[in-house]
């Protein structure tokens, strides 16, 4: 936006001075009139006194238009200026007049590219803190998970060895009744 701006500012004042260097040209062939009346208007002729006429008409407004046109850019300088201290104010950060005039003449007129730099270095550091800690914390579900598979398969282990610690104590007791019996 910026370069877009200079170049327009460059394009304006470029065509201003063309039509400057014109009206020159054409004031050249001129002899103004300064006190306008009907008697002098009365001495030259019509061809003259419409030229006299056009010439003072675009003089005058093209100075009407260049002073608008300056007065845009000092409307458009305050704005960019108060923009800059607003941003100055909410970063807390004190910067000079003469640090605000220079940053309003450089291309990067903004005090927050320092802090969105910072700020991003910052969060890409915690973001990648949270994705180590996202990654751990999937270890440990991952490890809980085949713990508690493992505790599942002893507890299967367990019950079968339940059941053949039964079975083998009522085969004892069994074999005592025959062994006793015989």
């Amino acid at each position: 936006m910026q370069k877009e701006l200079e170049v327009r500012t460059c394009t304006i004042s470029q065509t201003a001075f063309h039509v400057q260097r014109k009206l020159r040209d054409i004031g050249t062939g001129i002899t103004i009139i300064d006190d306008f009346t009907a008697a002098s208007a009365q001495d030259g002729s019509t061809y003259t006194r419409i030229k006299i006429l056009q010439y003072t008409t675009m003089l005058q407004l093209f100075s009407e238009v260049m002073n608008d046109y300056n007065t845009s850019l000092l409307k458009y300088h305050d704005k960019c200026l108060l923009l800059l201290q607003q941003q100055r104010s909410l970063l807390r950060r004190q910067v000079t007049s003469t640090e605000l005039d220079h940053l309003l003449d450089t291309e990067g007129a903004s005090l927050f590219v320092d802090n969105i730099l910072e700020d991003s270095k910052v969060a890409r550091q915690q973001l990648s803190d949270i994705e180590s800690r996202h990654n751990d914390v999937l270890k440990l579900e991952k490890s809980l998970t085949e713990i508690r598979d493992m505790f599942a398969e002893i507890a299967f282990l367990i019950e079968k060895q339940v059941r053949t610690r039964t079975l083998l104590g009522t085969r004892t007791i069994k074999i005592k009744i025959y062994i006793t019996n015989l």
